[in-house]
């Protein structure tokens, strides 16, 4: 049966690796919030294709 230490070193090392992969993943999410802000003054038919151009990036960035 694990102890307690066994489990807090688990838990450290399960933070080591999840941290910095949360980290980019919030990243990415606030670049895409900046560029919907930034892409949203200039009306609606830019927002529309800057949002079709991110779906079509993620799309292949998924993909490979």
């Amino acid at each position: 049966m694990p102890t307690g230490s066994a489990i807090f070193s688990e838990m450290r090392a399960t933070v080591a690796v999840a941290g910095p992969l949360a980290a980019a993943n919030l990243a990415q999410m606030a670049m895409g919030f900046t560029n919907t802000v930034v892409v949203g003054s200039l009306g609606s038919a830019a927002l529309a294709a800057a949002g079709l151009g991110a779906s079509l990036y993620f799309t292949v960035a998924l993909v490979c």
